[in-house]
């Protein structure tokens, strides 16, 4: 099997593209799981798209391996450097989510700030990050102007808005390029009120919630619509809460070995951090801004037993049901009983089929497979583990390293 063949083109921020870019070194491109994508590359200062690339976020980079679209988005920062034996310009880009984290929700932009959901009454997650998307691209680009007017001058080139320009029309200025995709039945929660808050920031946050989900920007061949030009999909399934419908798929035929078996894996690096344990948590009167609630409580004996330790902690909520608080604290005791481990491995440059898992057909982000170690004769690891980030490198020959991020999996 040969190495992956990728192309790295340049395009307008409309989607157009300009031309191939070509001589570039130290290639990476990061596709982390819910997370925006990104990558970097080195070029010389002759390179005759250099100043195309200083042109920032006018200039967007379009990957593909093996003809198949993997991101896509705008430059966002250039270092040039001209010394005595070096005349080069690194070059960083991210993927169109990255648009997300330069906004704020529309709706947190007031005195009374937005609240998806009420404790009483929560809310689908995942239509959460609909209405946030939803509503940044449907924002005018010029705000109502409230009855006491703004200071002025408001616009720093010109105090009077322009006379062609409706204050409540949608501009392709104010669209993120992002439409919603598919978004799956999520479980319901409540957050805010938020006030002027990041739309990134937001969604990560409520993300990473106990009733949180896995999202991606899926990128996509661009295409214009009545907002403007779309550039990404936003997907998202439910999550950590309920494995069986997130992202990814248990591969049981796929295995990464060091030191022994398949012998795919030529370095790999074992993070395990204790930092963070849990096997005792309270939700205690006025945590829930409700000073009449009741003290709920979640421990894993097994896991004291075997600590010889008690970790406690409180875990605030907005929730206010005794049934919801108990399932919180539950699953907050059952992700941090043990210590997390984060493991990264570079397999070996071998690319033949029968040795090394294909990306994209055999394994991707949210995959669960297994990953097992030999070292002086003894086996220190044999678990399955998730893929929470997979990274390329592609050398000025076009062959390819990919490194996974995994998080060791309950087994």
């Amino acid at each position: 099997m040969a190495y992956p063949l990728w192309q790295f083109l340049i395009c307008d921020n409309h989607g157009n593209v300009l031309g191939e870019l070509t001589e570039a070194k130290e290639r990476i491109v990061k596709k982390p799981l819910s997370r925006v994508h990104n990558g970097s590359f080195v070029v010389d200062c002759s390179n005759p798209w250099i100043n195309v690339l200083r042109e920032l976020d006018e200039t967007f980079i379009k990957v593909y391996r093996n003809n198949v679209l993997q991101c896509l988005g705008p430059v966002t920062t250039t270092q040039k450097t001209r010394t005595t034996g070096t005349n080069t310009m690194a070059v960083n880009w991210a993927g169109i989510g990255w648009r997300l984290g330069t906004r704020l929700i529309e709706e947190s932009k007031s005195s009374k700030g937005v609240e998806y959901g009420k404790p009483a009454e929560p809310m689908d997650v995942g239509q959460m990050i609909v209405k946030i998307i939803n509503g940044l691209n449907n924002a005018p680009l010029i705000p109502n102007i409230p009855s006491n007017g703004l200071k002025a001058p408001y616009n720093v080139v010109d105090p009077a808005p322009p006379a062609i320009v409706s204050s409540t029309a949608p501009l392709p200025q104010g669209d993120t390029g992002i439409r919603v995709g598919t978004v799956g039945t999520c479980p319901k929660s409540s957050v805010g009120p938020w006030f002027y808050q990041n739309a990134l920031g937001g969604i990560s946050l409520i993300a990473s919630t106990f009733s949180g989900f896995d999202w991606e920007i899926e990128p996509v061949e661009p295409y214009k619509d009545a907002l403007g030009t779309v550039f990404g999909l936003f997907n998202c399934a439910q999550g950590h809460a309920h494995p069986e419908d997130a992202f990814g798929k248990y591969r049981p035929d796929v295995v990464f070995e060091y030191g022994d078996g398949k012998n795919n894996v030529a370095e790999w690096t074992e993070l395990i951090d204790a930092t963070g344990l849990l096997n005792r948590a309270f939700a205690a009167p006025g945590l829930s801004n409700t000073e009449s609630e009741e003290v709920v409580m979640q421990y894993d004996w097994q896991g004291m037993a075997d600590r010889n330790c008690v970790y406690e902690d409180s875990v605030p909520s907005s929730v206010v049901t005794t049934d919801l608080r108990n399932a919180l604290l539950q699953e907050q005791v059952i992700v941090r009983r043990y210590p997390r481990s984060v493991i990264t491995f570079k397999p070996t440059a071998d690319p033949q089929t029968s040795v090394m898992p294909e990306y994209g057909t055999e394994w991707g982000l949210g995959d669960i497979f297994r990953f097992r170690a030999v070292e002086y004769g003894v086996e220190t690891f044999n678990g399955l583990c998730r893929v929470y980030e997979a990274e390329f490198q592609i050398d000025d020959s076009g062959n390819e390293l990919v490194t996974p991020i995994l998080v060791e999996q309950e087994t």
